[in-house]
């Protein structure tokens, strides 16, 4: 009976060992194809060519394994749609308090960044603030927005901002949370898959926050039992970063020196915290019920 009870855990660890083990071997096989056509090419076509090909090498990398994967073992389930999720058979009203709680947590998460690195002794403070200062030049290099080149916004918004959202959330909701959930609770589920999205990202100063935006994005497929308000939840939050980015210059060290900032963000938080209370009573708790996971919209 031990034995039984073991054996999907078993199954899903080794799936997952499978998994990681291809996307690492998928991305050290893209970064050497970059490393190759960086020395080969880079000197000729100037400095403007990097900026160019790390967009080329976003949506290669994208498609090439979250994609990828996402479509050959959906494939191999016998139902792709399904698998997938792909069908919009949900009540798209609901995509409103969706993208409501969404722009809500990220708020929210701002406001947590401010007060930890006002709050924490200024040592560790500095740090953290330049550790996020860090991982938005990397950022700002990639994606910089010229407000008056349409062109570029529309590259940089489709490389940058739909080709994750799609990749990324037809592997980790779609795919993977399918698959998972063959083997564990739909809340093991969404706990492993939210876990592996913010492990994959390799950005540490940022893991929580990912981990809670790969639980949110979860529990969005599974209300809607569809992987479009995902999708499209997803794009809207990297459009907003590269926008911010781009025309946002604040620094995250000047939050130390300056009060202000606290007071503002104190308010952004408590108007965030109570928004989120207000939809989960009248909207998320209605719809979350783990023990009939299965009454959603798409399967009536």
């Amino acid at each position: 009976m031990q034995e039984n009870q073991e054996k999907p855990q078993s199954t899903l660890a080794k799936f997952y060992m499978k998994i990681v083990g291809v996307l690492i071997v998928l991305t050290i096989l893209f970064a050497l194809i970059q490393v190759a056509v960086t020395l080969l090419f880079d000197s000729s076509f100037g400095s403007d060519f990097k900026v160019s090909y790390d967009l080329h090498w976003i949506v290669l990398t994208q498609f090439g394994t979250f994609f990828l994967l996402a479509i050959v073992i959906a494939k191999r389930s016998g139902d792709i749609k399904s698998s997938l999720r792909l069908n919009w058979n949900f009540p798209t009203v609901w995509l409103i308090p969706l993208t409501l709680g969404w722009l809500t947590m990220i708020v929210l998460e701002s406001s947590i960044i401010t007060f930890a690195i006002y709050l924490l002794p200024h040592e560790m403070g500095a740090w953290l603030a330049n550790q996020f200062e860090s991982l938005d030049k990397f950022y700002r290099d990639i994606f910089s927005l010229d407000s008056t080149n349409f062109t570029q916004i529309l590259v940089v918004l489709l490389a940058g901002a739909l080709t994750p959202a799609i990749c990324e959330e037809l592997f980790f909701r779609g795919m993977l949370l399918s698959k998972t959930r063959q083997y564990v609770s739909i809340r093991s589920s969404l706990i492993l898959t939210s876990l592996l999205f913010a492990a994959i990202h390799f950005q540490p100063v940022s893991f929580i926050m990912l981990f809670i935006i790969g639980l949110y994005l979860g529990v969005t497929v599974i209300i809607t039992g569809s992987i479009y308000p995902a999708i499209i939840i997803h794009f809207i939050n990297n459009a907003i970063t590269f926008i911010t980015m781009s025309y946002d210059s604040t620094s995250y060290m000047s939050v130390i020196q300056d009060n202000n900032d606290l007071f503002r963000e104190l308010g952004l938080a408590l108007i965030a915290i109570l928004t989120i209370i207000l939809l989960y009573k009248y909207f998320f708790k209605s719809k979350l019920s783990f023990e009939h996971e299965g009454n959603h919209p798409s399967d009536s």
